[in-house]
């Protein structure tokens, strides 16, 4: 008669993170790659569009991304179909302070390694292919912690 309340079932509170994904800890391979590499876009933009939909070009732009929450990441190449576009990741290496980077690029190195063999392999941008062959941070079993799935 719109005069009793009943409650059917009790709240359950939860904690909601951004975006969705699987487990957040990868261990995989780093490797770094240049705007000049074979294969890339004459003019350097990424394959993802930013989160306001523009482009971004690691030429012109550079190879960090200013992200609202994050602040100032370095740009990943990565298997989108695993990392969609705007994961960020926290990237740690013995001996190199960890840091974040954003997937805004993909590389087909990488998309064969997930799809056929569930393995990360992230490709950190650079100025150019000569500055990734001596940035010294690419490697093996490097520590990939996902902090944001998507935009």
């Amino acid at each position: 008669n719109g005069n009793e309340t009943k409650i059917i079932q009790k709240m359950v509170t939860e904690v909601i993170e951004v975006g969705t994904g699987g487990v957040s800890d990868y261990i995989g391979k780093l490797s770094g790659y240049g705007p000049d590499c074979p294969g890339c876009s004459k003019t350097g933009n990424v394959a993802c569009h930013t989160k306001n939909g523009g482009k971004h070009s690691l030429i012109y732009d550079g190879e960090y991304y200013q992200d609202e929450q994050y602040g100032k990441v370095r740009i990943l190449a990565a298997a989108r179909s695993k990392f969609p576009c705007g994961t960020i990741v926290e990237i740690n290496k013995p001996g190199i302070a960890p840091f974040y980077g954003i997937v805004l690029d993909s590389g087909g190195s990488m998309v064969t390694a997930w799809k056929e063999r569930n393995m990360v392999w992230m490709d950190l941008a650079y100025s150019s292919q000569a500055a990734a062959k001596v940035g010294g941070i690419a490697g093996n079993n490097i520590h990939f912690k996902v902090k944001r799935w998507g935009w």
